[in-house]
């Protein structure tokens, strides 16, 4: 290479370096979590596995795509205990997991039915979206998102913390 195809080429890449680097981000699951009180959770889906860590209210799961949830994780923080219980196909109503235990199953391609969470500081609001109903507006403090004895599966979830109530919330605000 010549002297002059060289510093071009140093040129190029200092100018595009910056730019390439400040644009990238870190997936989901690797980004820490957020300061004060927060959510997070993680979804195993149908032919995907598990996806990346949303918190705050993002969506995990998958919308129009007919792929079931099959478990869930959930910590957070600021909020005490995070408890939850998952309804699994077949299975009922699986025991109490609480700050990151995984509910529901993997490898045995069962679905989601139904959810509920709890919080031991402060309130849990949670938007179930069911198989041939949609999203289902928020549920707060152990009460049930999804369905149980109508085999629909869960096929995504939003998770939000707050001090009370949420009252009405759209999904993805």
């Amino acid at each position: 290479m010549s002297k002059q195809h060289g510093r071009r080429l140093a040129g190029l890449v200092a100018a595009v370096l910056p730019l390439t680097l400040s644009a990238g981000t870190l997936p989901a699951s690797a980004q820490p979590a957020p300061p004060g009180r927060y959510v997070c959770y993680e979804a195993h889906v149908q032919n995907v596995g598990w996806q990346g860590r949303q918190c705050n209210g993002g969506v995990a799961g998958t919308t129009g795509q007919s792929l079931r949830l099959e478990a869930i994780t959930i910590t957070g923080g600021g909020v005490g205990a995070l408890c939850y219980e998952a309804h699994v196909q077949n299975v009922g109503w699986q025991s109490r997991r609480c700050n990151g235990e995984v509910a529901g199953t993997t490898g045995q391609s069962l679905r989601l039915e139904a959810l509920t969470i709890t919080a031991s500081r402060g309130s849990v609001c949670y938007n179930a979206h069911v198989q041939n109903i949609g999203w289902q507006g928020w549920r707060c403090d152990g009460e049930t998102a999804g369905t149980t004895g109508r085999s629909l599966r869960l096929e995504a979830i939003m998770i939000k913390v707050s001090p009370g109530r949420l009252g009405s919330v759209t999904p993805g605000r």
